[in-house]
């Protein structure tokens, strides 16, 4: 400090010019090595997920995905290659796992998804990705569910899961420190999971919990950990089990929550969950990747389906059957439906379709796919009375009850459903809601939903300015034209009369066939979308059919495709963006400026002094 206040005036400038200079270079540097260094383990932060939506928004897929081929493959090679990709996909999805040849899934073909050349080998990805792994999580093999322990704590510290010959040998092979083994720890499966709640309960989202079979396939472990998820497998039916699963589910918020996946006992699962307010969703493999596959105007807009006029159509003395294709399950949809919806462009019979609520999230391209290829005669149904499978008669928050429906509504306009699908046995008491029953709730809360499709009703009817149509279940081909052949037989032919008919997801012409058993010379029948029904229930067409498209005319899905075929797309992703670097070189420049004329300023005020001392300014 003394020797800084020795030096003259301009020596003292020159200095602190110097030191800030390097300060600024210094902190360059920190900032090139931090975008390198740093990922995006805030998953919080990195995804959009409003109050609005029950899942959230992933971010965007690369260009050009790696793909792994999962074939051959035992149960743990398998969950390294799943936490592989669950780590690489946490920050933008780059990684797909495949059980087949990528040409044959028809969703990528609808989604033109393209691949770098398919590795059967995990070594080539793994020193590929080496950078963005810190190190392994050694699971217990003698007790299964240590692997979604396993999974919580390496999604958040990015590290891969692994048995012990495992650990060993990727250590030996890439340097990778062993950072937590979770080999003789833990008695069962409730000590496994009681340890998750208490280490990561803070740590991890509220509005998402995963189930999954460790010893099953690990399809959700990317979603998992893109979303920042618990998995769990917990059997509702053991009362153990059950209050440990309870404890999950109390830091959920109820009617914003969903459980997705899995259960030991399917039934006992969705009541418990619904106490709760909790709905229940079913999955699928690589969602981090076909949820992170979104273009620019995918969700449609808040006020796209509000209904105006259209022509008068008044119905005739006719039975109408509206044939409903699927079991909507979210795997079906993204896995088996686009390799029928082709076959289903061929033939002349209109088609309503079970679509899983979650699609428009799970799967936003494929989504839109269906809606913009789409014709007149289509329309889409939602499997459920929610955002999945609840029992609203368990329901105990009644506040989160009307809430739940209440952001079904903004659903109901932006996927333009034509109808909710009730439960059977809907219309059982709401304990939350004293005397109000479920159509009161669904009259207040809903009021953009045109139909319920109702397993009990006998007869279309009218309620709070909707309507509900009778629907009856086949599990078959078979049992699909035995019961057009019944309901025929049942038609009076003195009014008009107004079904629904739902099979699971078969093939065109067994639905052309059941259809066919009724369109015989003659016969007063008349398949219909379940859209076009409600219209001639309300004696005119008072909203346009629930296809979102304007042509009348069905259309494929895509057309050829290459998966490889994209040479000028640039290869996986696997650095920060460069526009972090841009932004860090910016910041540094503008300090530099900063400093400069900061510099100036001290220069012109010394200058200044020394002139009004008397002393003349340097020779020129």
């Amino acid at each position: 400090m003394t020797l800084f206040k020795q030096m003259t005036e301009k020596r003292r400038n020159l200095y602190l010019l110097s030191v800030e200079l390097i300060l600024i270079a210094a902190l360059t540097a920190g900032l090139f090595l931090g975008i390198s260094a740093v990922r995006r383990d805030a998953y919080l932060a990195a995804i959009d997920w409003p109050e609005s939506d029950f899942l959230p928004e992933l971010p965007a897929a690369a260009p050009r995905l790696d793909c792994l081929s999962t074939q051959g493959m035992d149960q743990n090679q398998r969950i390294l290659a799943a936490s592989l990709q669950s780590v690489v996909n946490k920050t933008g999805a780059r990684l797909f796992l495949s059980d087949g040849p990528l040409e044959e899934n028809q969703a990528l073909r609808a989604l033109g998804l393209h691949f770098s050349a398919p590795s059967a080998e995990l070594d080539g990805l793994l020193t590929a990705y080496q950078k963005e792994v810190r190190g392994l999580v050694v699971w217990d093999t003698a007790q299964p569910d240590t692997a979604h322990l396993a999974g919580v704590i390496a999604a958040a510290k990015r590290c891969l899961v692994v048995d012990g010959p495992q650990a060993e040998a990727l250590t030996v092979a890439y340097g990778l420190p062993v950072l937590e083994d979770l080999r003789d720890r833990f008695d069962n499966r409730l000590e496994v999971y009681r340890a998750m709640l208490d280490a990561y309960d803070d740590k991890s989202a509220r509005r998402l919990l995963i189930g999954a079979d460790p010893a099953g396939p690990p399809d959700l472990w990317d979603y998992a950990a893109a979303a920042g998820a618990f998995r769990v497998w917990l059997d509702p039916v053991k009362p153990e089990e059950a209050a440990l699963l309870e404890a999950f589910f109390e830091r959920m918020p109820a009617g914003k929550s969903v459980y997705m996946g899995d259960w030991p006992d399917r039934t006992a699962g969705v009541e418990l969950a619904s106490r709760h307010g909790v709905a229940s969703l079913s999955g699928a493999a690589n969602l981090s990747v076909y949820a992170a596959s979104r273009r620019e105007g995918t969700r449609r807009d808040k006020d796209a389906g509000q209904e105006t006029a259209y022509p008068v159509k008044r119905p005739e003395n006719r039975l109408y059957i509206a044939l409903v294709a699927g079991t909507g399950e979210l795997e079906e949809g993204l896995l088996q439906l686009p390799a029928l919806w082709a076959e289903f462009r061929e033939i002349d019979l209109p088609m309503s379709w079970n679509l899983s609520p979650a699609l428009p999230h799970a799967a936003p391209d494929l989504w839109a796919a269906y809606a913009e290829t789409a014709g007149s005669a289509d329309c889409f149904v939602n499997p459920t009375a929610g955002f999945g499978d609840v029992c609203p008669a368990l329901w105990e928050d009644g506040e989160s009850l009307l809430q739940f429906y209440k952001r079904m509504d903004g659903y109901a306009v932006e996927t333009a459903y034509a109808a909710f699908t009730l439960r059977p046995g809907w219309d059982q008491p709401l304990s939350s809601q004293g005397a109000q029953g479920l159509l009161s709730v669904y009259g207040n809360s809903l009021p953009h939903l045109q139909a319920l499709l109702d397993p009990d009703a006998q007869t279309a009817q009218r309620f709070d300015g909707a309507i509900r149509l009778p629907l009856v279940t086949a599990q078959s081909a078979g049992e699909l034209e035995g019961l057009c052949r019944r309901a025929l037989d049942g038609y009076d032919g003195r009014s008009p009369a107004f079904l629904a008919l739902s099979a699971p997801l078969l093939r065109p012409e067994d639905y052309a066939a059941a259809a066919a058993v009724l369109t015989a010379e003659g016969q007063p029948v008349e398949f219909v979308t379940v859209a076009d029904a409600l219209a001639l229930f309300r004696g005119r067409t008072e909203a346009p059919p629930t296809s979102q498209t304007e042509s009348a005319a069905r259309r494929p899905l895509s057309l050829s495709w290459d998966p490889y075929g994209l040479p000028n797309a640039a290869q996986s992703e696997r650095g920060p963006s460069p526009l972090r670097y841009a932004g860090a070189a910016a910041l540094s420049l503008l300090l530099i400026v900063i400093v400069l004329f900061q510099f100036h300023l001290l220069e012109k005020s010394r200058r200044r002094k020394e002139w009004d001392a008397g002393v003349p300014p340097p020779a020129a």
